[in-house]
């Protein structure tokens, strides 16, 4: 007779839970990667606008463009703290999804070590049927053995 754990489908919904958490972590880290990305490629622009500014201003100014230009560096640096703080949003729901997937996998172990315990009294239990099977039979060959000796 087969026995089933009977918690297999909890551990299951466990797992599954589990697993969801750890794609939503991983999903997490890749946004938090594309706004670095995002703050790379600004400051890089940054760089490139300043520099432009410095090699104008050794010539002829040309007013309009360079308070264009100052006016776009200020957006740049504008973008990119707000970057930076989308990513300080996105690593603290990173945090909370790391925590939350913390505790889902530790569910599915103390499930898993259940179904261990489990199996492991299932195993006992088996073999002590079996052993006592192998006593009675010893017991029934040792009887059928003397009553062959009482005949002869």
């Amino acid at each position: 007779m087969a026995e089933t754990f009977r918690l297999a489908t909890l551990l299951r919904i466990h797992e599954d839970r589990r697993d969801a958490l750890r794609e939503e972590l991983a999903e997490a880290d890749q946004a938090i990667e594309i706004l670095r990305g995002q703050i790379g490629e600004v400051e890089q622009a940054t760089l490139a606008a300043m520099d432009e500014l410095r090699s104008a201003s050794q010539g002829s100014v040309n007013v309009d463009w360079l308070s264009a230009q100052r006016r776009h560096a200020f957006v740049l640096r504008l973008h990119k703290s707000e970057l930076l703080r989308q990513t300080d949003v996105v690593q603290e729901e990173r945090e909370r999804r790391r925590v939350a997937l913390m505790e889902a996998d530790r569910e599915v172990r103390k499930f898993e070590r259940m179904r261990e315990q489990w199996a492991e009294r299932v195993a006992e239990t088996e073999r002590k049927r079996d052993q006592s099977r192998m006593d009675e039979l010893s017991i029934i060959g040792f009887h059928h053995s003397r009553g062959e000796e009482g005949d002869r």
